[in-house]
C-alpha cells in the first residue's frame, strides 16, 4: 500500500514513479465521503447440548447462564442445508426468512432502536460444534425462541450469526444495513452490533471459513458505517450499574472498534480460541471496508452483498491494488465515466450506439483525456458554441474553469482563423500543463478532501503527461490518508 503523508506529498513522488506503468484505463468517480455520509426443540446434533445465553431487560444484559437443550423434541420449521463451497456462490448474508417462521415477528410494542454504529462485538454461543448444514437453521430458531418465549426478549439477540462452514445469518429484525440496537452486551448495546458464532470456542478452535466470514461480515458491517475495523471506539455504559469490568453508568470506556464480549462483560465468551484471534478478524475486516470504499469511489454506489463478499475476498487473495484495477477496468466503471463526459460536455446523456461506441474505445485502450478530446472537439459541442470565438470560450470555461485571458483568447481564435481545427485546439487545452495541474487538484480535492502541496501537485501534473489520471486516482484511493479520511 503507498502511504501518502498529510503534511507533505513525498510520499506520492517517491512510490509514484510506478503509476507511469499502470494500463491505460479511465479516471474515478465519486469522493470519499460519499462513503460516509445502516430453545427448547431439538438440535438434530447430540453435540449441541448447550448454548450461552445472556439475559436482557429491553435491549440491555442482565445475566449470563447455560442453557441445557432438550433433545427429546423436534423442530419443524424450515431447513436450508449449505456447505461452504455452496454458501461461496449463493448469499452472503442469508436473510431472517432463512431460518424464521411466520410467528418469529417483533415481540415488543416499539422498535426496534436503532443508533449510530461505532463498534462490533463478537460472541459464541458455547453449543456444540459437531452440527450439519441443514441444523443450522434449527439452532438459530432454538436461541430465537429461547430469547423471545422464554426470556420475554423483543428478538434474537445478535445483529448477526456465523456457522461453521462460512455462513453469515440476519439475526435480529430491522436491517442489516442500520444500525439496529441488539441485545448481545449489557449496557452496551446500543453503538455496538453483535456477531455470534454458532459453537463453543473455549476448547476448539473455529474453522477458518468461520473466521474469514466474521471478518467479511465485520469488514461491511463497520465499513458501511465508517468505522475503521483497526482503530478503537469509545463505549458508553448505559446500564443502571457498574459494569464488570468497572465503567460506571453512563461512563466510557475507550476500546479496539472489534472486541470480545469478554471485553465488555463478565463472561468468557467469544472462547479462547475465537477471542485469540481478534488480531486477524480486525486486520481482515480493514482489507474489506477499503475494498468497500473503492467500489464506492469508483462506481459511486455500494455494492451488494455478494460483490462486497467477491470484492473483499479477492482483495484478501491478490491485494487492494489489484482490486482498484479490476474495479477500473469493469464495464461498469466504463459507463459511469462516458456518462460523466456525456453530461459534461454536451449536457445529454448517452444515446445507445454512443455508448457502446465508447465502451469499445475504453476497452481498446484509449484514455480518457484522449477520449475527453474528441467530445470537446467533436461537432455537437462546436455547434453548441456556434463559432470559433465561442468555442475558445467554452474551452477555457468547461477544461480550465477559468475566464479566458485576452492573450489567450487572440491567439487560439487567431489559429482558428488560419484553419486549426476544433478537434486540435481541443487537444491542446486537454494536454496543456494548466489543465493537467486543475485534474491533480480536483482529485486531490475528491479522495482526500485538500488541495495537493506544491511538490505533489507539479510532480503528478508532469506524470500526467504520459499516464491516464487513473494513475493519481489509484495512489490516491490505496493511501493512508484516504482510509483515514474516510473511515474514523
Amino acid at each position: 500500500m503507498i502511504h501518502i503523508g498529510k503534511v507533505s506529498d513525498k510520499a506520492i513522488a517517491v512510490n509514484a514513479q510506478a503509476a507511469r506503468n499502470l494500463p491505460k484505463t479511465v479516471a474515478p468517480k465519486g469522493t470519499g465521503s460519499d462513503i460516509r455520509n445502516s430453545i427448547v426443540p431439538a438440535l438434530r446434533s447430540s453435540a449441541q447440548s448447550r448454548i450461552e445465553i445472556a439475559g436482557i431487560t429491553g435491549s440491555e444484559f442482565l445475566t449470563l447462564e447455560t442453557l441445557e437443550i432438550d433433545e427429546t423434541t423436534r423442530d419443524t420449521g424450515p431447513t436450508l442445508a449449505r456447505s461452504a463451497a455452496a454458501a461461496a456462490g449463493g448469499s452472503f448474508v442469508e436473510p431472517r426468512s432463512s431460518w424464521a417462521t411466520a410467528e418469529m415477528q417483533w415481540a415488543c410494542l416499539t422498535g426496534p432502536d436503532t443508533a449510530q454504529v461505532e463498534g462490533m462485538v463478537v460472541h459464541h454461543t458455547a453449543g456444540g460444534n459437531s452440527y450439519t448444514a441443514a441444523d443450522v437453521p434449527a439452532i438459530i430458531r432454538a436461541i430465537w425462541r429461547y430469547h423471545v418465549v422464554n426470556r420475554g426478549w423483543c428478538d434474537i439477540a445478535y445483529n448477526f450469526l456465523v456457522d461453521k462452514f462460512g455462513q453469515v445469518w440476519e439475526g435480529r429484525q430491522g436491517g442489516i444495513a442500520k444500525g439496529i440496537v441488539g441485545g448481545h452486551t449489557y449496557g452496551f448495546n446500543t453503538g455496538t452490533s453483535g456477531v455470534a458464532q454458532l459453537g463453543n470456542f473455549d476448547t476448539a478452535g473455529p474453522p477458518s471459513a468461520m473466521t474469514t466470514a466474521t471478518s467479511l461480515i465485520v469488514g461491511w458491517k463497520l465499513g458501511t458505517h465508517g468505522v475503521d475495523p483497526t482503530g478503537t471506539s469509545v463505549y458508553k455504559n448505559r446500564a443502571p450499574d457498574t459494569s464488570p469490568k468497572g465503567v460506571p453508568p453512563g461512563g466510557t470506556v475507550t476500546l479496539p472498534s472489534v472486541v470480545g464480549h469478554r471485553d465488555l462483560g463478565s463472561t468468557s465468551c467469544p472462547g479462547a480460541n475465537t477471542y485469540a484471534r481478534r488480531s486477524t478478524i480486525r486486520t481482515s475486516a480493514r482489507t474489506g471496508a477499503h475494498a468497500l470504499a473503492l467500489h464506492w469511489s469508483f462506481l459511486g454506489r455500494a455494492p451488494t452483498l455478494n460483490e462486497y463478499r467477491d470484492l473483499a475476498t479477492g482483495a484478501q487473495a491478490s491485494g487492494l491494488l489489484a482490486t482498484a484495477d479490476d474495479l477500473s477496468h469493469s464495464r461498469e466503471y466504463a459507463g459511469v465515466v462516458i456518462t460523466d463526459l456525456y453530461r459534461k460536455v454536451l449536457r445529454r446523456t448517452p444515446d445507445g450506439p454512443g455508448m457502446n461506441y465508447w465502451l469499445d474505445q475504453l476497452r481498446d485502450g484509449m484514455t480518457v483525456a484522449e477520449m475527453s478530446v474528441y467530445f470537446y472537439g467533436g461537432r455537437e459541442y462546436y455547434d453548441r458554441a456556434g463559432n470559433d470565438s465561442a468555442f475558445v470560450d467554452a474551452l477555457y470555461r468547461d477544461i480550465l474553469h477559468r475566464s479566458p485571458d485576452v492573450g489567450g483568447k487572440l491567439y487560439w481564435t487567431a489559429e482558428m482563423a488560419r484553419g486549426t481545427t476544433p478537434p486540435t485546439v481541443a487537444a491542446a487545452f486537454v494536454d496543456s500543463d494548466e489543465s493537467r495541474r486543475d485534474r491533480v487538484k480536483r482529485l486531490y480535492l475528491r479522495f482526500l478532501g485538500r488541495s495537493p502541496d506544491p511538490e505533489g501537485h507539479a510532480y503528478w501534473a508532469d506524470v500526467l503527461r504520459t499516464s491516464d489520471d487513473l494513475a493519481l486516482a489509484t495512489f490516491l484511493a490505496l493511501s493512508t490518508e484516504y482510509y483515514r479520511r474516510v473511515f474514523r
